[in-house]
């Protein structure tokens, strides 16, 4: 788990310049379509690169997100999982499998090697 922070935090740094990028193309794709609404014969490329600017910004800001967003997501499942699957246990537990079975000492019972605890008694495995 150590080791998602670090990554969270760089994911972080690159999230904030990645936004930093694109609204700072935006801006000054703002300023030059501003520039050509001055001059007649630019006009129209002008208002085009104005719309555009504003467009390109918000959906790079968007795209920046939701692509940051599915590691995020998977870093805090992964933490999430490990947070509530208790040490040992895991999640094989369809399988069918003698090799590894252990035998409870208090009752004899054999029990599966994920089981924490006897079937038949309760007994903790140890």
């Amino acid at each position: 788990m150590g080791n998602n922070n670090e990554i969270r935090k760089r994911m972080e740094t690159y999230r904030k310049v990645l936004l930093a990028v694109v609204w700072f193309v935006g801006i000054a794709e703002l300023i030059g379509g501003a520039v050509m609404l001055d001059n007649y014969s630019l006009r129209p490329f002008g208002i085009a690169l104005l719309i555009v600017s504003i467009l390109g910004s918000i959906i790079g800001h968007f795209l920046v997100n939701v692509g940051l967003a599915i590691p995020f997501i998977l870093l805090n499942n992964g933490d999430y999982l490990a947070a509530i699957v208790p040490e040992g246990k895991h999640f094989e537990q369809n399988k069918i499998s003698t090799v590894d079975d252990w035998v409870c000492k208090n009752c004899n019972h054999t029990n599966r090697k994920t089981a924490l605890f006897c079937n038949n008694c309760g007994q903790k495995y140890l």
